[in-house]
C-alpha cells in the first residue's frame, strides 16, 4: 500500500492530497520544490495520531503546519516530508471562571481574544501577525507579541498542553513528569516542532484594561531614546507596550511630506510610542508621569500621531506608502541584548553598516523590553542578494553571539548555519539532542529544523 493510501486509511477523518497544485501552494512558503511529498490536513486529535504513527512506521518525516508565514523557515525540512496542517483543530472554549481558554492548535491569537473580549477578558499574546498567526505555529517558536514587555512570551501564559509525540502517542502536559517521561510544557514549547506536535494549549487570561493612553516621543539620537527608557524603567513606569527606534534615511525621504516637517523641525532622529494601561486614573496618571521624565530626552510629538500608532500597530511596518509604492522592506533581526551593552550594540551596527555602504538603509530599535533589541534593514529588489548584505548580515549575528542572543522572536529554523544555533544553544544543546532522541528516536518531527538531521531511515514511498 502507498503512502497516501496509508494515511487515508488511517484517518478517515483527514484530507490527505498529493495533487501537484496543492504541493505548489505549501511549497511557496515550505520551501524549494519537491519538498513536501503529501500534504495532509487533520480534523481531529485522533487524526493526527493516525499520522503520525503511519509515517513514523514507513520513516516518513513530519512537518507541523501553522499559519505558514515561515518567517524562520521552520517549515523547510532537511528531507522530504508530509505536512500536516492544523488549522482545522481550532476549536475555542473560554472557562470564565477559572480565567483561562483552552485552544485547539490552529486557533489564532485575534480569534481567541474576540471570544474572550464578549466576557471582559483577553489574550496576551499580540503579535503583528495576529490574525494569521496559529496557537501552535506561536508556540512551537515561543513567540512574543506587543504585549511582551508585561506578559512575556506565548510560552509564559501556558497552564497545559496536549501534545501527540512522533509515535503517534497523545499525552497530557500540566507539568513536569506528569505523564511519566519527565516531559514539561518546556519541552515541547519553543522547540520548533522536533519533540512533538501541539494539539491544544489552556492559557492563563486576564481581565481587559478599562482604559489606555499613548505617548509619542522623537530624540535627536538612539542615545536620547535608550536614557529615556532606562529613566523610566528605574521610576516604575516601564510603558506595557513600546516601540522606538532610529528611521532608516531611505525610509524618511518616502515618509508624507507633513511628517518630514515634523521631524525637521522638532529635530528627531528618532522615534518611541509608548502605551500605558489600567484604570481611567492609573493610565492617564502614568502616562503623564512618564511624559515628564521622557521631557528630559526629546520632545513629545502631537498626539494624533500616538493616537493613530496603537490601533496599527500589527500593520506598522508596512505603513508608509511611499515604502511600499518603492517595494521597500524590511529584513529584520529579532536579537537579545543586554540592556547594559545596548549602546555598544547600536554603535556597532552603525559602523559596520557604514562600512558596507547601507548605512541610508538600517534602523535600530527596541520593542517592548529594553534587552529587545532589532536589527532592520530597508531593502529594495534585488538588495539581498549582495555581498554587501551577506556581510551585514554575518556581523549582526557575530555580535549578537557575543553579546546575547540571534533570536527572540522568530525561531531559529532554517535560517541560520547550524554551528551558529549550537552556539546560540550553547549548554542546551546537548539536552534537546537527549530529548529528541527519548521522544522521536526515528528523527520523524521537522528533521533538520533546530536540531542536526540524525534519521537514518528512508523517506517512505509516496
Amino acid at each position: 500500500m502507498g503512502l497516501l493510501d496509508d494515511l487515508a486509511g488511517a484517518a478517515p477523518g483527514a484530507t490527505v492530497t498529493a495533487a501537484d497544485d496543492d504541493l505548489t501552494a505549501y511549497r511557496d512558503i515550505g520551501g524549494p520544490a519537491g519538498r513536501f511529498i503529501a500534504i495532509a490536513v487533520p480534523r481531529s486529535a485522533e487524526d493526527v495520531a493516525a499520522i503520525l504513527r503511519s509515517c513514523d512506521a514507513r520513516g516518513v518525516p513530519v512537518v507541523p503546519w501553522g499559519g505558514g508565514t515561515n518567517l524562520s523557515k521552520a517549515l523547510s525540512p532537511a528531507r522530504r516530508a508530509v505536512a500536516l496542517d492544523l488549522k482545522a483543530l481550532d476549536r475555542i472554549t473560554p472557562d470564565i471562571a477559572g480565567m483561562s481558554v483552552r485552544a485547539g492548535a490552529g486557533a489564532t491569537p485575534d480569534r481567541i481574544d474576540r471570544a474572550l473580549a464578549r466576557h471582559g477578558l483577553r489574550f496576551h499574546h499580540d503579535p503583528w501577525s495576529r490574525t494569521s498567526a496559529t496557537v501552535g505555529g506561536s508556540l512551537a517558536l515561543n513567540s512574543a507579541g506587543c504585549l511582551y514587555g508585561g506578559y512575556g512570551r506565548i510560552g509564559d501564559q501556558v497552564a497545559s498542553l496536549v501534545v501527540a509525540l512522533a509515535d503517534g502517542t497523545v499525552i497530557d502536559v500540566p507539568g513536569p513528569g506528569a505523564d511519566g517521561r519527565g516531559v514539561t510544557p518546556a519541552t515541547f514549547i519553543g522547540t520548533e516542532g522536533t519533540m512533538g506536535v501541539i494539539l491544544e494549549a489552556t492559557f492563563r487570561v486576564h481581565r481587559r484594561p478599562e482604559a489606555y493612553r499613548t505617548l509619542g516621543f522623537g530624540f535627536r539620537s538612539f542615545r536620547g531614546l535608550f536614557e529615556g527608557l532606562s529613566d523610566l524603567e528605574e521610576g516604575g513606569l516601564r510603558p506595557d507596550s513600546f516601540i522606538g527606534g532610529t528611521v532608516p534615511r531611505n525610509v524618511a525621504r518616502l515618509q508624507p511630506a507633513a511628517d518630514r516637517a515634523m521631524m525637521r523641525a522638532l529635530g528627531i532622529r528618532c522615534g518611541l510610542f509608548a502605551y500605558f494601561e489600567g484604570t481611567e486614573e492609573a493610565a492617564a496618571e502614568r502616562s503623564e508621569a512618564a511624559s515628564a521624565l521622557l521631557s528630559d530626552h526629546g520632545r513629545r510629538m502631537p498626539q494624533g500621531y500616538s493616537d493613530a500608532w496603537w490601533p496599527r500597530r500589527h500593520v506598522y511596518f508596512e505603513g508608509n506608502p511611499g515604502a511600499v509604492g518603492r517595494s521597500l522592506s524590511a529584513h529584520v533581526r529579532d536579537l537579545v541584548i543586554p540592556p547594559g551593552r545596548t549602546m555598544e550594540a547600536h554603535a556597532r551596527v552603525e559602523e559596520l553598516a557604514a562600512s558596507l555602504g547601507l548605512a541610508d538603509m538600517v534602523s535600530t530599535t527596541l520593542f517592548t523590553s529594553l534587552d529587545a533589541f532589532t536589527v532592520a534593514l530597508y531593502l529594495g529588489p534585488g538588495e539581498r542578494d549582495t555581498e554587501a548584505f551577506r556581510a551585514f548580515e554575518g556581523g549582526v549575528v557575530d555580535m549578537a553571539l557575543d553579546m546575547g542572543s540571534v533570536m527572540r522572536i522568530h525561531g531559529y529554523g532554517s535560517n541560520f548555519d547550524p554551528e551558529v544555533v549550537r552556539r546560540a544553544l550553547g549548554g542546551r544543546f546537548d539536552g534537546l539532542m537527549a530529548a529528541k532522541r527519548a521522544l522521536d528516536p526515528n528523527w520523524t518531527l521537522n528533521p533538520g529544523i533546530l536540531l542536526p538531521d540524525m534519521g537514518e531511515r528512508g523517506e517512505g514511498n509516496a
